[in-house]
């Protein structure tokens, strides 16, 4: 079932990304940005995904649906830092995680056809910005527009290589931004 991402559900969002910026540094802090965004899903805990074991998809088509929106009413920022939050939970958070840490934030790794759809929907938004714009930054350094588009056309072409579907616009502007017109 598709999720919707109205106005609230926007606003959270991206009161959400805000929270997980300044959440670095703080694990508790980043629990809670995880969990709020399984909260904002609808996925409050356990017993719900047990009787519903789609749910756990949850939380990651209400991103998905909130970048398209962002993108689609001119906020390409919020696109972005969804791509960046989604890009570095991946790579950094997920392979770390152990079962019961999904207790705690019910947020588990990105299932790979919703994280190609996010990268999708913010390799256009990223190309909208300045390569130097800080989508998020800390004391512990800063991830730009350049950083996170090209993570975005890597994780582009790495999910078709892995037979992910990827549309041709996306995967277009993967190879525009890789510098390649090779399949």
């Amino acid at each position: 079932m598709p999720f919707i991402a109205d106005d609230q559900i926007v606003a959270q969002v991206a009161r959400l990304m805000t929270m997980w910026n300044d959440a670095v540094g703080s694990d508790a802090k980043m629990r809670a940005t995880a969990s709020g965004i399984s909260s904002a899903a609808g996925l409050n805990d356990l017993q719900q995904a047990i009787s519903n074991p789609s749910l756990i998809e949850r939380p990651w088509k209400m991103l998905a649906a909130v970048a398209l929106r962002a993108n689609q009413t001119g906020d390409p920022g919020l696109a972005a830092r969804i791509f960046g939050f989604t890009h570095f939970w991946s790579t950094q958070i997920a392979p770390q995680l152990r079962p019961a840490d999904w207790f705690d934030m019910r947020l588990d790794k990105v299932p790979p056809i919703l994280e190609t759809e996010i990268a999708s929907i913010a390799i256009g938004s990223l190309r909208q910005l300045a390569a130097d714009q800080v989508i998020f930054g800390n004391a512990t350094g800063s991830m730009t527009a350049g950083d996170l588009k090209l993570a975005a056309a890597n994780v582009l072409v790495r999910a078709q290589s892995q037979g992910v579907p990827v549309s041709d616009t996306a995967m277009a502007q993967a190879r525009g931004v890789l510098g390649s017109s090779e399949p």
